[in-house]
């Protein structure tokens, strides 16, 4: 493998209202193997979030035994912001053949996650890998719940129809990427939808069980509920082609709340079984609605297509 190739990137979207992206920046430097560069895009932080970032592009990311790390600060409008567009602008700016993907709030678990996900690259079969999130401290039973099913503890190769590939923490071939730049219209689920079109040409995917960063979201309204499934639900049915059902969406949203309520019992936290209830309801008809949009955005797309 060259040295450009060899080299990593990693890319973080930032927008946010405390020192959360510095935080994210020390770890990355304490990482056994450091990335070459890191490339921030910022989306509107708040002032002396964006002060200090600025400041640390200007001087780099301070590196034990090493130089500092290159950091490379893009702003942009929070209007002009969406997931895959943002990913694609920080890409381009990278110059390692291999590109590791970071939310900002997901935090390493220990030095070796990015040597983890560097390492499943070695196969030049791999078009990407993708590392296992645990909770932080604090996290509810369900929070916990879900990503304990989502991401077991053993690792595994997925060829399709098993697409399932999330940029929470990730890393890619960079030259797959200059054929497959991720897709707008996929919404949020723009990292499944390149996923599938890598394994479309050949490439396999791999769920890497040992790159672990600590990352999770409580929901706390209804309205944030709705608004994260939802587009979803979009996602999923630009993706998956899936037709939305109601009976089907009635009776996952029963299966997920008495699933829920197995769970929390085994663990004594029957109290917290109302709230996982309602949160679950929204989630579904959240996720029933976002298809359903989808559908119908598909199907004027194709009736356009026709009448021209």
């Amino acid at each position: 493998m060259s040295a450009a190739n060899a080299a990593i990137s990693v890319v973080v979207r930032t927008r946010a209202a405390d020192r959360q992206p510095l935080t994210l920046l020390a770890a990355l430097s304490r990482q056994r193997r450091p990335p070459d560069e890191v490339v921030l895009i910022d989306s509107g932080s708040a002032p002396e979030v964006r002060d200090a970032l600025r400041a640390a592009a200007r001087s780099g990311i301070p590196c034990a035994g090493r130089g500092p790390i290159p950091l490379r600060l893009i702003e942009i409008d929070p209007a002009e912001y969406a997931s895959a567009s943002a990913l694609n602008a920080a890409i381009a700016a990278t110059r390692g053949g291999r590109v590791a993907i970071l939310s900002q709030d997901a935090l390493p678990a220990g030095p070796d996650y990015l040597a983890r996900l560097a390492a499943a690259l070695e196969d030049e079969a791999t078009a990407g890998a993708y590392g296992r999130q645990v909770p932080r401290a604090g996290a509810s039973p369900i929070a916990a719940k879900d990503l304990a099913l989502t991401y077991p503890a053993r690792s595994r190769t997925q060829r399709a129809p098993d697409c399932r590939f999330v940029n929470t923490c990730s890393m890619i071939r960079r030259e797959v990427w200059s054929e497959l730049p991720f897709e707008t219209r996929a919404v949020i689920t723009e990292d499944h939808r390149w996923a599938q079109q890598a394994q479309a040409r050949g490439y396999v995917v791999r769920y890497v069980a040992e790159a672990l960063v600590r990352h999770h979201h409580d929901y706390r309204s209804a309205r944030e509920v709705w608004r994260r499934y939802y587009d979803e639900g979009r996602g999923i049915g630009y993706v998956y082609g899936r037709a939305p059902r109601l009976a089907g969406a009635l009776g996952d949203a029963l299966r997920e709340v008495a699933s829920d309520g197995w769970w929390l019992l085994r663990r004594r936290r029957p109290a917290a079984w109302p709230r996982a209830a309602w949160q679950r309801a929204v989630k579904h008809a959240a996720l029933y609605c976002g298809l359903r949009r989808c559908r119908a955005a598909a199907a004027t797309a194709n009736g356009n297509a026709i009448a021209k």
